[in-house]
């Protein structure tokens, strides 16, 4: 759901949610025995934690750490560092970091370079790029800060499939599709409601009668996301067909043919669909429940039967159990 930076705004959050953002990032990278100290008198940190250090000469050990956390839209000036500092040379931590939503101002930053040289801890200013940069490397945490409730419901779906199998219904899969751009989706979110929807098919068929509303543009969009993935491989039985040859056509002829079903892959939960186009384009998908949030795509032509490939087709490869070795044991 979360591709860049532009994605995460800092000053959406209060100043307390911001210190619980950084608490659990500081969680996620390792950090133990993490104190929150809240309200006023903080001693001169937010957040308090140690790390533990492995040395092959002098063995392990921890060291601690204090974490000021500072919301700001504009650069911190010198002021609101300095009692910071004051409280750490009285109490003497191994490392003073403050974590800052924005920058630091051109006269903080001097400063600190001279304090370093006169204190006997090491002081780290992580501000807003960089420290956006780490949280994209931990998306769930980002995306339960973040995240809108249309991105949430996706999010808690796919948990509740990958936990116990059950594919949303079909009121959620069509309010996603109406809600969620496909630019703002990641690969295995694509896959997901791509499947989701057409094992719901029939029942989205009879919903969207009732109410009037038309999914197939957003089915359409999801399957071209894929087939423009699937164009990207280097499979040479990929290369023939170009997104140009592609072409939009009436609803009611979009698509020729699909197929779906949903199974195991080495004891996950996972959903395969296939679908043809009437222009004789064809996507399969594979997403898989896994750790790892696996999704295969593959491109093959409508034909005779449901989907047909120059080689093996995705299908073939996941009933005669191949697909599993690939994924799980290291097989290409």
């Amino acid at each position: 759901m979360f591709h860049d930076a532009k994605d995460i705004d800092f000053m959406l959050l209060g100043d307390r949610e911001f210190e619980d953002l950084c608490f659990q990032l500081l969680d996620k990278v390792g950090f133990i025995n993490l104190t929150w100290r809240q309200g006023s008198g903080d001693q001169g940190r937010d957040l308090e934690g140690e790390r533990l250090v492995n040395d092959e000469l002098c063995g392990t050990y921890a060291e601690r750490w204090f974490f000021e956390c500072k919301r700001y839209s504009k650069g911190v000036p010198v002021e609101k560092l300095h009692s910071k500092l004051a409280w750490a040379d009285a109490e003497s931590p191994d490392h003073l970091v403050f974590m800052i939503s924005s920058y630091v101002s051109t006269s903080a930053r001097e400063w600190l370079k001279k304090r370093q040289k006169k204190v006997g801890y090491r002081i780290h200013v992580i501000e807003g790029p960089q420290l956006k940069k780490v949280l994209l490397n931990y998306r769930g945490l980002a995306e339960s800060f973040f995240a809108n409730k249309n991105e949430r419901l996706l999010s808690s779906s796919i948990g509740t499939w990958r936990s116990h199998g059950l594919i949303p219904e079909p009121r959620i899969v069509a309010h996603l599709l109406a809600c969620l751009p496909v630019s703002k989706l990641s690969i295995f979110e694509v896959a997901f409601l791509f499947c989701s929807a057409l094992n719901r098919q029939d029942e989205l068929e009879d919903l969207l009668v009732e109410d009037g509303d038309d999914i197939v543009p957003s089915l359409h969009a999801l399957f071209r996301e894929l087939l423009q993935t699937a164009l990207k491989t280097d499979d040479p039985g990929h290369c023939e067909l170009t997104l140009s040859s592609f072409e939009d056509a009436e609803s009611d002829h979009l698509y020729s043919r699909y197929l779906t079903c949903d199974l195991f892959v080495a004891r996950n939960h996972a959903l395969y669909s296939g679908l043809a186009s009437r222009q004789g384009a064809g996507v399969e998908v594979l997403v898989v429940g896994d750790d790892d949030l696996t999704v295969r795509v593959n491109y093959a032509e409508s034909g005779m039967g449901v989907l047909e490939s120059k080689g093996v087709t995705l299908f073939d490869r996941i009933f005669n159990g191949s697909i599993a070795k690939e994924l799980f044991i290291g097989g290409d």
